[in-house]
């Protein structure tokens, strides 16, 4: 399968596609909108794609599950505290942790 990042803007969101491999299959940018994702990802294999939670996440997640992928939408402040938190404990983190592997 492949795996797809997608960084979400107004006007224009940037794209990139890995191969199963890691390869960088592409880089490019999309027009956000229902059309320019359609257009896009409409003849793409299916793909796992990651994007940030936020004013787009919730129309985009639908375009891109109606376009046969897997949408995933990271909330990253929770991602961050994770990546932040070098403690070893069942404290914070590890909820942040739980809440965010849910939500995947």
């Amino acid at each position: 399968m492949l795996t797809a990042g997608l960084d979400l803007q107004d006007k224009w969101s940037r794209i990139c596609v890995l191969r199963e491999s890691g390869e960088v299959l592409e880089e490019s940018r999309v027009a956000t909108t229902p059309e320019g994702l359609r257009c896009r990802f409409g003849g793409l294999s299916r793909a796992r794609v990651a994007l940030e939670a936020g004013a787009h996440s919730h129309w985009v997640r639908r375009v891109l599950e109606e376009c046969g992928h897997e949408a995933l939408v990271a909330n990253t402040a929770k991602v961050r505290l994770i990546s932040r938190n070098d403690s070893e404990t069942n404290g914070p983190s590890s909820y942040a942790a739980r809440s965010t592997a849910r939500q995947s």
